[in-house]
């Protein structure tokens, strides 16, 4: 898994925005809201790709969840991600 280079991590107001740039903008016309959690996934894919199972035991270190809601949610995420193009496979 990794992130889609045409997207950017920025911070506004304390909010943490994945904003599409370059190409993707025709695609994305809008910024993506993340939560924490969601931040913090992909500031990991930032400087790396990671296998899903990485990604879990990083999100269980971090906030010590419990690992079969963490997989279903890093499911979610990874799937809508695909699905708008910021992640990539």
């Amino acid at each position: 898994m990794r992130l889609n280079k045409e997207f950017q991590l920025c911070s506004i107001a304390g909010r943490d925005f994945l904003i599409p740039v370059g190409t993707a903008v025709v695609d994305v016309q809008r910024m993506l809201d993340l939560n924490e959690v969601g931040a913090y996934i992909i500031k990991l894919l930032k400087n790396h790709e990671c296998t899903v199972d990485e990604l879990t035991e990083y999100i269980f270190q971090e906030y010590e969840a419990e690992k079969d809601m963490i997989q279903k949610d890093l499911q979610a995420f990874i799937s809508k991600g695909i699905e708008i193009g910021f992640l990539q496979e």
